[in-house]
């Protein structure tokens, strides 16, 4: 299933509102923006946005980057 969410925020809220029926988050492409850094070909996020990844991530959800199936799945570091 696909979901597409605005923000960084917003896909935490859903995936903890949801207990353990999410279990991976594909970083789709965001704009460039003050206070972001870039992460892969077309992803770009705060530290904020990195940490609250980072959280889900040790909290067992597989969150990568990957903008078509064909590409290899890069790990939010």
């Amino acid at each position: 299933m696909l979901v597409v969410v605005e923000s960084v925020a917003d896909a935490d809220k859903l995936i903890r509102g949801t207990g353990t029926h999410i279990t991976s988050l594909n970083v789709g492409g965001t704009k460039p923006r003050e206070g972001t850094k870039p992460y892969g070909k077309a992803v770009n996020l705060t530290e904020g946005e990195v940490e609250t990844l980072k959280k889900l991530n040790n909290d067992g959800i597989d969150v990568f980057i990957q903008m078509v199936p064909g590409d290899r799945k890069e790990k939010i570091k």
